[in-house]
């Protein structure tokens, strides 16, 4: 068809051929095409990768638009791992807060992948890989001071150019790659070398041969072999050095134990830096029948972990293949009940409200992240004496549980926040018999799960935000928990009494509040090791002397602050903060009772939009609606609209609005920074003078967060920005 739209002075320029059979005709043409997408293999490759990269998700496009860089197959990616409530925001043309930072973490990552593509694909080089090639190249062990690189890409659009050495240095090397060869010359323009293609052979060659002959003997690449020694090398120490080289082409260093908040960048990140780690020793020494069945058992494991794994199946042929057989057939019917119940309709209740069927997506984001901590490729919980990994499943309702059983004892955190008050539940807890740390918070739970009795070495366990009514059996089940550290039964309405805590020797912190105790917990002041006692916005009236001739640490750690408190305790903590300092949480001066109930977010967030107009009050809108969103943000809120009652506000209104957006801004900007945020405004300050010390701790916590990132993200020392830091906090403290 292209050659009949063709007459024939065309086809015979564009041929060279006079013939007038078509079938020559058709083979010449495939021949003239093939030898031009030679010459343009960047711009094919974009072309073809483009047309490729299209969205399949729906909700998917708000993340494409805002995010034009990103793949298709990460933006779909984002939208699959995303809760019920970021789905809402998508459909509303809006990127969650969590699925933007882990976006942009992703486009790091990607560029950073593309960077070493071009270390071996032809059509994928570029400036970044031009970029990390010199920086690689000028940490090979001995390579000189006395030599400059210089590389042009004629290929991008572009006005920068990679380059390593001093421009006064003796020997210079200016390579300019073109989008079908490669020339390199001299500071005299003297031509050094030249290739009529563009491959990444050429590229290295033209490298090779372009260097002093001293500096490829000092290199150990002296050999005649047209650049592929220093490909190897350069290969090598490039996989080893991904922190450095992400410096290099200019992504912003992250801090330190920063992870992306969803995984899915990192998890990428760990796989590329495992390619660059050699096993310790030669997997053939297994016979290749283990290799195979452990590499089935864990694909995404690198060889020095499979080889790791093979080790402690011992020596013995027959019982370590019987071993991986038994893995086998365990993950396999894991696997088969995890797809009978995706496939299952499933159903959850919120409260009194409808029977709400599952979406399916859900169902198997939790069979994946099932299907991954057993086969260890979980987040690994850091400062651990043995190897542990974490579960956490995503807030939104799952309905009944799927029934599996395997070992799951290398799972030492398990999160099942949110997702409802799901029958097998026991049955699904008792997988996890080695758990240090136990989170169901907000599960509608009305009785303390049955399975934490077979969790001996549990040390965390947070049952907050339920319906949990304590009997006589589970405040048992509590009490022999001996080895808990953290317990949290706050905002449990219906607890009914309080537990019974004497035998838990080594507890740390105790939380509960808004559970509507009455009374003092028996046997406190016994826990030698007891420094936080969370007791706010409960029906206790009347404290106890024994309170005040407690542990100064325990009670410093004390909260009462939110119950009708009698005028006679108010006297005595009036008291007792006049001899010690510590007040329990309550300004006994001005005491009352605030109910702690869900603000209006909405109707408070108006009173921080004074005087916004146009894009600002968009966007700031945006930002608060999406603040709002979060989960465990309510405490959070109800912080900023107790400030509407404070001296600052009447007084400074302004300034304290800057404050606050300056606190929103920094929140939705970090998962971690904004979840300790959070979390700061629920625990509260357990000593807090009033509401605005609260918010001046949080505003801390900003200040020093931001310190630490532009030390470490904006080429600053830190030295200069904690004096930032300081100077901040005066500003602070003068306000």
């Amino acid at each position: 068809a292209l050659l009949k739209a063709l007459d024939t002075q065309e086809r015979t320029s564009l041929l060279g051929l006079t013939t007038t059979d078509e079938t020559l005709q058709a083979q010449s043409l495939g021949t003239v095409i093939a030898e031009q997408s030679k010459l343009k293999k960047l711009p094919l490759f974009a072309r073809l990768y483009q047309r490729s990269d299209v969205i399949t998700q729906t909700k998917a496009a708000p993340v494409q638009a805002k995010f034009p860089g990103l793949p298709a197959s990460v933006a779909d990616e984002l939208v699959q791992h995303a809760d019920v409530s970021e789905w809402r925001e998508l459909e509303d043309a809006k990127v969650p807060l969590r699925l933007a930072e882990e976006a942009r973490r992703y486009a790091q990552v990607v560029r950073l992948n593309r960077a070493y593509e071009g270390l071996y694909l032809d059509a994928a080089s570029g400036l970044d890989t031009d970029r990390l090639v010199l920086n690689t190249v000028k940490h090979l062990p001995g390579w000189p001071n006395d030599v400059f690189v210089e590389i042009t890409e004629w290929a991008v659009h572009s006005q920068e150019k990679a380059s390593i050495g001093s421009t006064s240095a003796v020997h210079k090397l200016f390579i300019e790659a073109y989008p079908d060869r490669f020339k390199a010359s001299d500071a005299n323009n003297k031509v050094l070398s030249t290739h009529l293609k563009r491959t990444r052979a050429h590229f290295f060659q033209t490298l090779w041969e372009g260097l002093p002959v001293n500096t490829r003997k000092v290199l150990g690449v002296e050999a005649n072999d047209a650049g592929v020694a220093l490909r190897k090398k350069i290969t090598m120490l490039a996989l080893q050095r991904r922190g450095a080289i992400a410096q290099a082409i200019g992504i912003e260093e992250l801090r330190v134990g920063y992870s992306s908040p969803m995984g899915l960048a990192d998890r990428l990140t760990e796989r590329a830096i495992l390619l660059g780690v050699p096993p310790t020793s030669d997997l053939s020494t297994r016979s290749p029948e283990q290799v195979q069945r452990a590499q089935e058992l864990y694909p995404s494991q690198s060889s020095a972990q499979i080889e790791r794994f093979l080790t402690t199946l011992g020596t013995d042929e027959v019982l370590a293949i019987r071993a991986l057989e038994s893995l086998r057939l365990e993950i396999q019917t894991i696997r088969n009940a995890l797809e009978r119940w995706v496939h299952r309709d499933t159903h959850y209740q919120e409260g009194d409200g409808p029977r709400l069927k599952v979406p399916k997506l859900s169902k198997e984001r939790a069979a994946h992240s099932i299907l991954r901590a057993w086969r260890k490729e979980a987040e690994l919980i850091p400062d651990t004496p043995e190897t542990l990994y974490s579960l956490s499943f995503d807030a939104q309702p799952l309905g009944d549980l799927p029934v599996i059983v395997g070992n799951f004892s290398h799972i030492g955190t398990l999160e099942m926040d949110k997702v409802g008050a799901s029958a097998g539940l026991n049955a699904f807890l008792h997988n996890f018999t080695n758990l240090r740390t136990l989170s169901l918070t907000g599960n509608q739970l009305s009785r303390v799960p049955l399975a934490i009795e077979a969790m001996a070495r549990l040390k965390h366990l947070n049952l907050s935000d339920n319906q949990i009514y304590l009997t006589p059996e589970s405040i048992k089940l509590l009490s022999d928990r001996d080895h808990l550290r953290t317990l949290d039964l706050s905002f449990n309405p219906a607890l009914g009494r309080t537990p019974a805590i004497t035998a838990l020797r080594h507890l740390r912190d105790l939380a509960l509040r808004g559970t509507g105790i009455v009374d003092w917990p028996v046997g406190v002041n016994d826990l030698s090791e007891l420094q936080s006692l969370d007791l706010r916005d409960n029906l206790i009236a009347q404290i106890p002397e024994t309170v005040f001739k407690a542990r100064s640490e325990l009670n410093r750690g004390t909260n009462v602050n939110g119950n009708p408190l009698s005028a006679s305790s108010l006297r005595d903590i009036a008291a007792y903060q006049q001899s010690s300092g510590i007040s329990l949480g309550v300004l006994t001066a001005d005491y009352r009772q605030v109910a702690i109930a869900q603000p209006d977010s909405a109707r408070h967030g108006s009173i921080w939009m004074g005087g916004l107009t146009g894009a600002d009050l968009a966007s700031k809108q945006a930002l608060w609606n999406s603040l709002s969103n979060y989960p465990w943000s309510r405490d959070f809120f109800h912080l900023l609209a107790q400030l509407h009652d404070t001296a600052d506000f009447n007084l400074l209104q302004i300034d304290l609005s800057r404050r606050v957006w300056d606190v929103l801004e920094a929140a939705g900007e970090d998962d971690v920074l904004r979840r300790t945020l959070f979390r700061m405004a629920r625990i509260g300050r357990t000593s807090a003078e009033d509401v605005s010390a609260l918010f001046s701790d949080i505003e801390v916590r900003v200040l020093c967060f931001r310190a630490v990132v532009a030390a470490r993200s904006e080429n600053r020392s830190l030295e200069g920005e904690l004096v930032r830091l300081m100077r901040g906090l005066f500003r602070l403290q003068e306000v």
